[in-house]
């Protein structure tokens, strides 16, 4: 485990983190600016890590589905949103976001994809439960 007062100062509580979910994890300063962004929203998230972003945003979302595909990534991202009191406000989706069983897993919803980079990533048609909008 990583030293606690390391994790505390990078994600605002004594959350559960090793050495890889604290290097890939967002600052609480950082993640608490674009989650707030999904006020009132229903978010899907991929990579959950150790859920730092995942209750960043569940702080201000209506819901959060959040998939990650490593059970221990899961596991730890559970405890802490537990710990931030968010638990209920969070689906952990623990598969492949290409799955079928995902798609059955969460509702339709529409996403907003602002980078040109990514308009040619995606097909201008619904994919499962994705339905891409560009702008």
């Amino acid at each position: 485990m990583m030293d606690k007062d390391m994790i505390f100062n990078k994600f605002g509580q004594y959350y559960f983190a090793d050495d890889i979910t604290f290097l890939m994890g967002i600052d609480i300063r950082f993640a608490d600016h674009l989650a707030i962004r999904m006020k009132d929203r229903v978010v899907l998230e991929t990579c959950t890590g150790g859920g730092f972003s995942t209750i960043a945003m569940a702080k201000y979302a209506n819901h959060v589905y959040t998939v990650e595909i490593d059970g221990l990534r899961i596991k730890d991202a559970k405890r802490n949103a537990e710990i931030a009191g968010v638990e209920k406000k969070i689906t952990f989706i623990n598969n492949d976001i290409l799955s079928k069983q995902v798609d059955k897993a969460i509702p339709v919803f529409f996403a907003s994809l602002k980078s040109p980079l990514l308009q040619n990533k995606f097909p201008r048609h619904r994919v499962g439960n994705f339905i891409p909008q560009f702008s």
